[in-house]
């Protein structure tokens, strides 16, 4: 189940909500056809070169355990992700640089750094994973797992009670269920893979308009076994800006050992 954590932490810390705003979303146009429910999906999601968000709240459960920690978080799309994980006294303890064919964790106490491609999942979970598909789930934008672009002809599409919306997508490892609001948001995402029982469900709350970008104020995470909650993360945010000039400090990879994925899992 570690491997599971470490899947869980990485497609976490990409979570991130928006600050408040003046209104929220109203009920949406009613889409003519799927096509152009496609359309007024990509119209209303958010939309971003780069986003900092500072003083992010998380909440971690995990078998029955509960902890919470602060997190920075900055990204510049389909380049990088960062975040620095703060447990306490304001001292960085773990810092994740997500790249589209890497992803890179320094731990800070112990000067080592783990790397790997997003592979791993697929070899060792069976989670057919990638960074731009992470980075439209956790920037609540439509996505099919393990593509690059989205292709109508790749999707299902079901109507829902009051004006709501179901979108399906099914891949070589895994079941992919989108499910949108009346304001043509999404609410829902369900990944469950194939093999082992296992489903990530990402739960978008409390959308709000800020500065034009429609964004949930809160993101929700839950890795299930077999329909059982395994772990979560609950995360909202205190401070974010779009779109402003955006300076990145990553870490010098020379500074630290680095450790292999096994001790990692220890």
């Amino acid at each position: 189940m570690k491997k599971f954590f470490l899947f869980s932490v990485i497609l976490g810390v990409m979570l991130f909500s928006a600050c408040k705003s003046s209104r929220t979303l109203q009920r949406g146009q009613k889409a003519s056809s799927f096509s152009h429910l496609i359309q007024l999906v990509e119209q209303a999601q958010p939309s971003f070169k780069s986003m900092s968000a500072t003083k992010i709240a998380v909440g971690v459960s995990m078998d029955g355990n509960q902890m919470s920690v602060s997190a920075n978080l900055k990204i510049i799309t389909d380049s990088v992700v960062q975040l620095s994980i703060i447990p306490f006294m304001g001292i960085e303890a773990y810092s994740l640089e997500l790249y589209p064919d890497k992803w890179i964790l320094y731990d800070k106490i112990n000067r080592k750094y783990y790397t790997d491609g997003y592979d791993y999942f697929y070899y060792t979970m069976g989670i057919d994973a990638d960074f731009y598909s992470l980075q439209s789930l956790f920037s609540a934008r439509l996505f099919s797992i393990g593509k690059r672009e989205v292709n109508i002809k790749d999707l299902k599409y079901t109507p829902l009670e009051d004006g709501k919306n179901q979108i399906s997508f099914e891949s070589a490892q895994v079941n992919q269920e989108t499910f949108l609001t009346n304001t043509h948001v999404i609410e829902n995402v369900l990944l469950k893979d194939k093999k082992q029982d296992n489903t990530l469900v990402t739960n978008y709350n409390e959308y709000v308009e800020t500065k034009g970008i429609n964004y949930p104020r809160n993101i929700v995470i839950s890795l299930l076994n077999k329909e059982v909650s395994v772990f979560s993360l609950d995360m909202k945010l205190q401070k974010v800006v779009f779109d402003s000039e955006l300076k990145l400090s990553l870490s010098n990879m020379e500074r630290y050992t680095r450790g292999t994925l096994d001790q990692l899992m220890k």
